[in-house]
């Protein structure tokens, strides 16, 4: 009996430490990635906060850009500026990353509240690696509260 536990346990550690040689590089790269948009999507929020919509735009994905123009982009954006009045915040909330050898490559998304003069909503940002770097790829509105 104790040989056979022992014998177990070898395979069990044997193959946690397969499993780890294969995933653990993987989990590495999506840790650097999560750091990256954790760094860029302040620096887009800054520019929205600062009225610097060129800014906020150029942070848009190649998709984003052929699907969105600096004109719509801006009109969205005041959409609710006029309903809520002027962007006072942005707070990120929960962000996650996933990716290397889906489709689009890796993508990050991220919940934050912006809060406004007369009220607040949550949106859904999604960025999309282009480029070696994060590029603004959508967002919708998910709730709002006023």
């Amino acid at each position: 009996m104790k040989t056979f536990l022992s014998r177990f346990g070898l395979i069990c550690a044997i193959a946690l430490l397969g499993i780890l040689a294969v995933t653990g590089p993987m989990m590495v790269r999506g840790w650097w990635k999560l750091r990256a948009l954790n760094r860029a999507f302040p620096s887009y929020s800054q520019a929205l906060l600062a009225g610097d919509y060129k800014t906020a735009y150029a942070f848009g994905s190649s998709e984003f850009v052929k699907a969105t123009s600096y004109e719509e982009f801006v009109k969205e954006l005041g959409t609710a500026q006029e309903r809520l009045g002027d962007l006072k915040s942005v707070k990120q909330g929960r962000t996650i990353v996933n990716g290397e050898g889906s489709t689009p490559g890796w993508v990050g998304r991220i919940t934050a509240d912006q809060t406004y003069a007369r009220g607040q909503i949550t949106l859904l940002y999604e960025f999309h690696w282009e480029n070696n770097r994060w590029s603004l790829f959508g967002f919708k509105e998910l709730r709002a509260r006023q």
